[in-house]
């Protein structure tokens, strides 16, 4: 016969809650923010990971990776920018089955003007309220990242809830 888990604690109970609440409202008002410059928060993501890239470039399977959510996912985030003209695709050379991102300079302009906002807000929420104890938060959320990636198949298709 199974055991009932132990519950959780006052205190990890509630910081459980604060960390989905955080979570949610975090990416919430950086979203919004970011609308200004006619971008959600995953096309900037997009955008700014083709922007870091070596040749402004990368293979659409290695961006859902990097993005954190499907393969069908990225595809509609893509199409979106490839309409605005943000974000073209190619079809590999040698592997007509690979496409690749590629950031165009509308992108990149685009990018650029909302990236002063972006950085101004993911310090006013997270950066200056966390102050000196940003080294501990940040080994905090190495570790939950090492325990949560540890279950994670490569292959698996990401998608958020």
């Amino acid at each position: 016969m199974m055991s009932s888990p132990e519950p959780l604690t006052a205190l990890e109970e509630r910081t459980w809650h604060e960390l989905v609440q955080v979570s949610v409202l975090l990416l919430t008002r950086l979203d919004q923010e970011l609308r200004e410059y006619g971008l959600s928060l995953g096309e900037y993501e997009v955008l700014a990971f083709l922007d870091s890239s070596q040749s402004r470039r990368m293979r659409m399977t290695d961006l859902a990776r990097q993005v954190l959510v499907s393969k069908s996912n990225l595809t509609t985030r893509v199409a979106r920018l490839e309409v605005r003209g943000e974000v073209t695709r190619e079809t590999d050379v040698l592997d007509r089955r690979v496409q690749w991102a590629v950031l165009t300079p509308r992108g990149r302009a685009v990018l650029r003007r909302a990236y002063a906002s972006h950085l101004e807000g993911v310090r006013r929420y997270v950066m200056a309220p966390v102050g000196r104890d940003l080294p501990t938060l940040d080994r905090s959320l190495a570790e939950i990242l090492s325990a949560v990636s540890g279950h994670h198949d490569e292959d698996e298709e990401l998608a958020l809830p």
